[in-house]
């Protein structure tokens, strides 16, 4: 593989785009960055977004990929877009706390009691399809996550970490970064959180600010009401 093919960058309003090759060596796509930054100086003007995709990065590697980039271009603020596919395994999580037992049994009782509002006008359930993608660990900061359908994190949401999904987002742990659930225009998504004491939460494109939303680190759920976001406690 050459190295022009180790490295691609694309333009866009909200910054750069730099996908890396999946098959490349470390070191390869290394050189090829420092490469392709420093021809690339159409891209890189001033402060800019690099979201960086395309390969599964370890914690060596992000440090070394953010060494290159601020010698090379001091100014980026980099941040790694990670996607979450079908094949992460199910998790079952260590180490289950009496509180995470607790906020667990909520979450049941809450979706038992949600039944009612997907019943139809012959008192029959709607037919639903769940798409329910889970990850274990902490988003940590400047990590960007993505997925289709609906989410549950085992861990904690760091500040200016980013999670965004089509579906509803759960997280048995801390929520102190940015969260954005139903992307696609869902409106029965929503978010859950055992400390939810976020820097922003996003239903449907509507936005709710750190400024908003109290931040007492308790279990809560944020969804649509009448077309703005509404925070409840849920235990």
């Amino acid at each position: 593989m050459s190295k022009n093919e180790c490295v691609t960058l694309k333009g866009t309003v909200n910054g750069v785009n730099m996908i890396l090759s999946a098959g490349a060596e470390m070191n390869e796509i290394l050189d090829s960055m420092r490469e392709k930054i420093k021809s690339a100086n159409g891209f890189f003007k001033g402060e800019c977004d690099v979201f960086v995709s395309g390969r599964d990065l370890s914690k060596a590697d992000k440090l070394r990929i953010s060494s290159v980039m601020n010698t090379i271009f001091p100014e980026a603020n980099i941040i790694f877009h990670q996607e979450i596919s079908d094949s992460i395994p199910d998790i079952t999580p260590r180490n289950h706390t009496d509180k995470g037992a607790r906020f667990m049994a909520e979450l049941m009782k809450t979706a038992e009691a949600s039944k009612d509002a997907l019943k139809g006008k012959a008192g029959q359930l709607k037919p639903q399809k769940f798409d329910v993608k889970k990850y274990s660990g902490t988003v940590s900061k400047g990590e960007y996550i993505t997925t289709t359908g609906d989410l549950l994190i085992v861990g904690n949401v760091e500040a200016d970490a980013t999670v965004e999904c089509t579906g509803s987002v759960y997280i048995m742990g801390r929520l102190s970064g940015k969260v954005m659930c139903g992307v696609d225009g869902d409106t029965n998504s929503h978010i859950v959180a055992s400390g939810f004491a976020p820097q922003s939460v996003s239903v449907c494109g509507k936005i709710m600010v750190f400024d908003e939303i109290a931040q007492e680190c308790l279990p809560k759920m944020a969804y649509m009401l009448k077309d703005d976001i509404c925070i409840e406690k849920i235990l």
